[in-house]
């Protein structure tokens, strides 16, 4: 693949998004400020998990829980994006019969 053939395939991808984008301005900023925080939380996790030394618990409960916290933030960020999402849909059906009810 030369390199401009990439360039070219990028090209495209980012005016399909620019072009999706279009009336969203709010929806997208919305959606990167919130990545750029997930990101920086995952970043910060991974930096301080360190395990005390004075820790009681044995490695096997720190695996188990580990794994109990891995599933559980699986199923609570798929909620909350949903959530989310239905949000941004509710904005915009709410502007468009000129609703001003905030809830």
């Amino acid at each position: 693949v030369s390199p401009s053939g990439f360039s070219d395939g990028l090209d495209g991808i980012l005016s399909v998004l620019t072009k999706f984008a279009e009336g969203r301005v709010w929806a997208v900023g919305a959606f990167a400020a919130l990545s750029a925080a997930a990101i920086l939380c995952a970043v910060l996790r991974a930096a301080t998990d360190v395990a005390p030394l004075h820790h009681a618990a044995s490695a096997q409960q720190r695996k188990e829980f580990n794994a109990f916290q891995r599933s559980y933030m699986v199923v609570y960020v798929l909620v909350m994006l949903a959530d989310w999402l239905q949000g941004t849909h509710m904005y915009t059906l709410y502007s468009t019969y000129a609703e001003t009810n905030a809830s």
